[in-house]
């Protein structure tokens, strides 16, 4: 055996590993009779082939309803971050929910929370529902996550919080968060809304004493073409302090990669 297919033979493993016996006898069933296929191409191919009409084959709903495909892509030891992120984006197309699905699978019941949940699951769920995700039925549920101790997950729950919330109250108290990255992905989770409240949240962002607050709000509002945003942080890339130089110019970069949005009526330059 070839050591390519002695990892997929512990890839295999690792899979069954996390499912009840029922839901394995269920995926097993629909195996050819032979040598087992490579276990992502075994994931993606019924997925990506059934996206083109919406419907799931039999193979697909196994792979969905058995758990098999939540667990691969919460599993930082199954799939690499963007492998697990083609999966989802290909079965969410046929499981709608399963973007809700990938939270319920860290809180379960059988598990201690957030103790006896992997710090490394929690951030590849984030990393995949950022990608996939609009977040419009998951605020309640991603509630539960504003309480985690580690800072660095609490400020990627803002953002996908942000992202679908309509409470400007909501995203005031959390202008106030002490934590910058709190501060800083509540605006990258808000650029997708629009509308004076956003508006106004943005500009007063801007004005926030931490560069990377500061910076990302006037990108957001650069974008919405703030003519007077997109002047400051061209001074800033060359004018400002170390931090604020450096935020700038990432800023200048990002607007770069992108092309320029139609004018948001709600800001006057």
């Amino acid at each position: 055996m070839s050591t390519t297919e002695l990892l997929d033979s512990d890839l295999w493993q690792t899979a069954w590993s996390g499912l009840p016996a029922y839901a394995r006898a269920r995926v097993e069933n629909e195996i050819p009779p032979g040598d087992r296929p490579p276990f992502l191409e075994f994931l993606l191919k019924p997925l990506e082939a059934d996206c083109a009409t919406g419907r799931p084959t039999t193979l697909s709903r196994a792979l969905l309803d058995s758990g098999l495909v939540v667990h691969a892509i919460v599993s930082p030891g199954i799939l690499s971050a963007p492998d697990a992120i083609r999966v989802a984006r290909a079965a969410i197309k046929l499981d709608l929910p399963l973007d809700a699905k990938l939270l319920v699978h860290l809180t379960r019941a059988d598990r201690v929370w957030p103790e006896g949940v992997p710090e490394a699951e929690i951030a590849r769920v984030f990393e995949v529902i950022d990608a996939v995700s609009d977040c419009r039925r998951l605020i309640m549920p991603l509630m539960k996550f504003l309480k985690l101790p580690q800072k660095h997950l609490r400020s990627k729950v803002v953002k996908l919080i942000a992202r679908a919330s309509q409470n400007p109250g909501w995203a005031d108290m959390l202008l106030a968060d002490p934590d910058p990255r709190v501060r800083s992905n509540l605006i990258e989770g808000l650029a997708t809304q629009s509308g004076p409240a956003i508006t106004e949240i943005l500009q007063r962002a801007s004005k926030d004493p931490h560069h990377r607050v500061s910076v990302t709000a006037m990108l957001e509002l650069c974008r919405r073409n703030h003519s007077s945003s997109c002047d400051e942080i061209r001074r800033i890339a060359v004018e400002g302090d170390e931090p604020y130089r450096l935020a700038a110019e990432w800023a200048l970069r990002q607007l770069e990669s992108q092309p320029k949005p139609d004018p948001d009526p709600e800001i006057q330059s």
